[in-house]
């Protein structure tokens, strides 16, 4: 169970779990991962792929040194940039159903006929 008392080692999200230290990320991570992948790479492949996830995962470490001890929690990342998105309703008159249907090639019961969409269900 985590104790909130006490200092988290590193780095610690709004959930209060705290990023531990990574290992180093070796040949064995990596044939591990193609085989739960399932993938079925080329040597010059792996190396790509080796280098890339190690780049990652350094930075990761790397963010893993910020001291964030007196930053607040973001639950929203977006708060300030939302904006209200939704117009006002203004009421005003309505057409015709005459003049809605004098456009309309095909209809039913009073509803527009439109060619379908699903064959075959």
């Amino acid at each position: 169970m985590l104790n909130l008392n006490e200092k988290a080692p590193l780095v610690t999200n709004f959930f209060f779990c705290s990023i531990k230290p990574m290992h180093p990320f070796d040949e064995k991570n990596l044939a591990a991962l193609e085989e739960l992948c399932q993938l079925q790479c080329t040597p010059e492949e792996k190396k790509d792929i080796f280098h890339s996830l190690s780049r990652v995962l350094e930075y990761v470490n790397l963010l893993n040194e910020v001291n964030i001890q007196d930053v607040p929690s973001c639950n929203f990342v977006l708060s300030g940039m939302v904006k209200r998105v939704l117009r006002e309703d203004i009421v005003c008159d309505l057409i015709s159903p005459e003049l809605f249907f004098s456009n309309v090639p095909e209809r039913t019961d009073g509803m527009v006929r439109v060619p379908p969409i699903l064959k075959g269900l």
